[in-house]
């Protein structure tokens, strides 16, 4: 079933709960509640549904249809009452080919023999509302569902440590489980001002290392030079078991916030190993004074 075409009328004085809220409260308020009772229906079934009233107690000039959440509201004129407004909208959707995903929901016998030879299948009014309390029920007990599991989650979520759940925010954000740790204000300051070329004097220990393919690999362990000559050798890092020596000539430039090599990553682990015999290489004076004398921490 596609669409539903509901004898309003018929309906509210078949269903207990709306011939109480007639009773009770009077024809608006048992309309209103028939069309609040089939629009949550059609939302959660994707049913059309039109809604047929007769045209008493409508005012001259009023409209003829309208669209309350989602329902089609139309009602009779004194030309043509509900019955007719029924029987035409089902013909119209037999006409077109679409019988077939059309039902008419009413009580009133001969209303329905006429639909049916349409081809137009008919549901009674006690069908109806056992078919809207069906649906009723599944929406609140999926709603249930779904509150029960929010609150296990909850209580699963306050047992975790704190770690685990800062690594489960990290997956869930897409970063791989890697936590993002806040900067500090060395860091918050560093990103927010531009990168400064300097000499190789003004070098830092334990600042980066980063090849000419962007992929940072080690850091600074020493500076390789005479500095009362001021011939810089190369710097001394350690992308792996090894600390290695980049050659002058292997280093592209140095800023305040990194060493940036002349050669990728892959060139990088064809760098000769790091030891005394560099130094040796260097002449005596340099046995003395190629590493850099009283630099600081770049984290300082």
């Amino acid at each position: 079933m596609n669409v539903l075409i509901v004898d309003g009328y018929n309906i509210i004085h078949a269903w207990p709960r709306l011939k109480a809220a007639l009773r009770d409260r009077g024809l608006e308020d048992a309309r209103r509640l028939l069309v609040q009772t089939l629009a949550e229906y059609s939302a959660h079934t994707g049913v059309t549904v039109t809604l047929v009233f007769d045209a008493h107690t409508r005012h001259i000039g009023e409209p003829t249809s309208e669209v309350i959440d989602g329902v089609v509201v139309r009602f009779g004129t004194k030309q043509a009452t509900a019955d007719h407004v029924i029987e035409r909208t089902a013909y119209e959707a037999a006409r077109r080919g679409e019988a077939a995903g059309v039902a008419v929901a009413t009580d009133d016998r001969l209303q329905r023999d006429m639909v049916s030879a349409m081809g137009i299948a008919t549901i009674s009014a006690l069908a109806l509302e056992e078919e809207v309390s069906r649906v009723a029920a599944n929406v609140a007990a999926t709603s249930g569902l779904r509150r029960a599991e929010s609150a296990r989650a909850r209580r699963v979520e306050n047992q975790l440590h704190p770690e685990v759940l800062r690594r489960l925010e990290a997956l869930r954000r897409g970063t791989g489980g890697r936590v993002e740790e806040p900067m500090n204000d060395h860091e918050q300051t560093a990103q927010s001002q531009p990168e400064q070329q300097i000499a190789w004097t003004a070098v830092k220990a334990h600042e980066p290392v980063v090849a000419s393919d962007g992929k940072s690999v080690g850091k600074v362990l020493e500076v390789a030079a005479l500095p009362e000559e001021d011939i810089f050798h190369g710097i001394v890092f350690q992308p792996g078991a090894h600390p290695v020596l980049a050659p002058a000539a292997d280093v592209a430039k140095i800023t305040d916030r990194a060493v940036y090599l002349a050669i990728d990553s892959a060139a990088v682990a064809s760098l000769e190993e790091f030891h005394s015999l560099h130094v040796e290489r260097l002449g005596v004076r340099g046995l003395f004074f190629w590493k850099h004398l009283g630099w600081k921490d770049s984290s300082e």
